[in-house]
């Protein structure tokens, strides 16, 4: 929108892009074109209003995304470190138990009743256990099956490690969970009111039709990543729900869609993570050295 010198009058023309060009309306002079332009004006603001609360939506979701996706990847470096400190691999992406199995205390270390400070040290360490390279000694630099024997034993002596020197690995997940909780719910607009003891009680409905008081340690991590991904993708089926309402771009509505698909996505994974952890530990419980303990953290003995 622009007003434009045309000899000694200004003339006040309305500038829309179509097809990819810029096409120029003429309105007029006068007081009436002064009033279109106030109203065009006034409009502008509007929609710069809204495009920036737009944004700020949008920055907050992916605040939202993002905290979801990092406490996933820790959980599942979690489960995966237990599952190979069990004697499981993946091949072709299920778990399967291995065939050389070593002694329920080969390669234990006593944990020490050390602390950590830092959430990221210990994450880190347990990826870089679970990631350890394998090294090649046969002729040319192939993969002798000693290689890949050895490999095995090897990692999981430094997740062992990783389990010893970081013990309060468990109560840091539990944290985490809790603070992502928090969040959600903050994003959500549940408060101490009457919607926010009604989600809280659904939330805790969920932990005890999944069996969260009774279950070992892994899989109480695994049902609060179920309620947690329950509860994101509840939050932004709403939040879809009130902001298609309106007009917004293509841009816009291509975000939602794939915000809409992830969460979705990370609650099945959820469910399907949980299912099959207890469905491995049926037969024989999941096993950890805590505190110098071989705790079941997943599955139970039968009596």
């Amino acid at each position: 929108m622009s007003w434009e010198q045309r000899g000694a009058n200004l003339y006040y023309y309305r500038k829309e892009w179509q097809n990819g060009r810029c096409v120029s309306t003429y309105i007029g002079s006068g007081e009436t074109a002064e009033l279109i332009a106030q109203v065009d004006m006034a409009q502008q603001h509007v929609a710069r209003a809204e495009r920036e609360e737009a944004i700020q939506q949008r920055y907050e979701q992916e605040i939202l995304r993002l905290t979801m996706k990092k406490s996933t990847l820790a959980l599942q470096s979690l489960t995966s470190a237990v599952l190979q400190v069990n004697g499981y691999h993946q091949h072709k992406g299920q778990w399967r138990k291995s065939m050389q199995q070593e002694t329920s205390n080969s390669g234990i270390v006593t944990a020490r009743q050390t602390v950590s400070d830092h959430a990221t040290e210990w994450k880190q360490a347990l990826n870089d256990a679970i990631g350890l390279k394998l090294q090649a000694t046969g002729e040319n630099g192939e993969i002798t099956p000693l290689d890949r024997a050895n490999h095995e034993r090897m990692r999981r002596a430094a997740i062992r490690r990783v389990f010893r020197d970081y013990p309060d690995i468990w109560t840091d997940a539990r944290t985490t969970f809790t603070k992502v909780e928090h969040e959600l719910m903050k994003a959500a607009g549940y408060s101490k009111n009457t919607n926010g003891l009604i989600i809280e009680q659904v939330l805790e409905s969920m932990r005890t039709e999944l069996g969260y008081q009774e279950a070992p340690l892994l899989e109480q991590l695994l049902i609060e990543h179920v309620v947690l991904a329950w509860l994101d993708f509840d939050t932004v089926q709403r939040q879809y729900a009130m902001m298609n309402s309106d007009n917004h771009t293509q841009a816009v509505g291509i975000y939602r869609d794939r915000r809409m698909n992830s969460a979705q996505q990370r609650y099945l994974r959820a469910i399907e993570a949980l299912a099959r952890v207890r469905r491995l530990a049926q037969g024989t419980p999941l096993q950890v050295n805590i505190g110098g303990q071989q705790i079941n953290v997943a599955g139970k003995f039968n009596t």
